[in-house]
């Protein structure tokens, strides 16, 4: 006896979403420090994101963001208890995966 396979078609299925992220890790004196991170398109100065980076690694992590233009981000680590000041990166770019 032979067996019979129909061809399957799925309905509404969504192609997997690109995954934009930014990545970095924020140092004061060189060791890992906890800071509020924020990501900003440069033209609106639209905030687009923002999170706290690891107080013993730095490292931060904020995903998913909507697509920008090339160099189209600023970004500002800030040190909430004013022992220093915050820091600011222009004409960043988004990673996709």
């Amino acid at each position: 006896m032979a067996a019979f396979f129909y061809p399957l078609k799925v309905i509404g299925t969504q192609p997997k979403p690109i995954r934009r992220y930014l990545a970095g890790k924020t140092l004061m004196d060189a060791q890992g420090c906890a800071r509020l991170v924020l990501v900003q398109d440069r033209m609106t100065l639209q905030i687009l994101g923002g999170t706290w980076s690891n107080a013993e690694t730095g490292e931060y992590l904020i995903d998913y963001l909507p697509d920008r233009p090339e160099e189209g981000l600023l970004v500002t680590s800030i040190d909430i208890t004013g022992g220093s000041n915050a820091e600011v990166l222009d004409h960043v770019s988004l990673c996709e995966e």
